[in-house]
């Protein structure tokens, strides 16, 4: 049934400027997409495997702060990390599958990924708003470290 759906292409009336645009656009926001969130896994990755302690600095400046459950925020914000991450993963290849329907239609793959990145959008918005007043303190306390230490300590690590 698939078969029977018509290319975005032809909507576009195959006007080659417009079909290289749209092209060149979502290719282009595809690789940003893909690189943003590779990054924040490897950061977060890293961090875990203590090879390069990103977080350090941080948590020397604002360790005090707890979550009432008494986890670190720091577990927290590698949890929105991942989130966030994941996030931007699936807008790019929602991109990407943009740029394969301009010639071969494929409603019902771009149906389910939209579904997935709508489940992870609200993921991800969830916990950003859950979790803000937390950030609000470590942000404030961080500025507080900063502005007490003239940012020295927090640049060693």
């Amino acid at each position: 049934m698939i078969n029977s759906y018509m290319p975005r292409g032809a909507c576009m009336m195959w006007e080659t400027p417009l079909v290289i645009w749209h092209t060149v656009t979502d290719l282009m926001v595809f690789i940003a997409f893909m690189v943003i969130p590779l990054f924040i896994f490897l950061i977060i990755l890293i961090e875990v495997g203590n090879k390069f302690p990103v977080f350090a600095p941080l948590e020397r400046a604002v360790g005090s702060i707890k979550y009432p459950s008494g986890t670190p925020w720091v577990i927290r914000l590698k949890h929105l990390g991942w989130l966030g991450a994941w996030f931007i993963f699936f807008c790019g290849v929602g991109h990407l599958i943009d740029v394969i329907t301009i010639w071969h239609a494929m409603p019902w793959v771009k149906a389910v990924w939209n579904t997935g990145t709508a489940l992870v959008s609200w993921m991800t918005a969830i916990a950003v708003i859950r979790h803000f007043p937390y950030f609000a303190k470590l942000i404030r306390q961080m500025a507080q470290f900063i502005k007490d230490n003239e940012g020295k300590e927090l640049l060693e690590t």
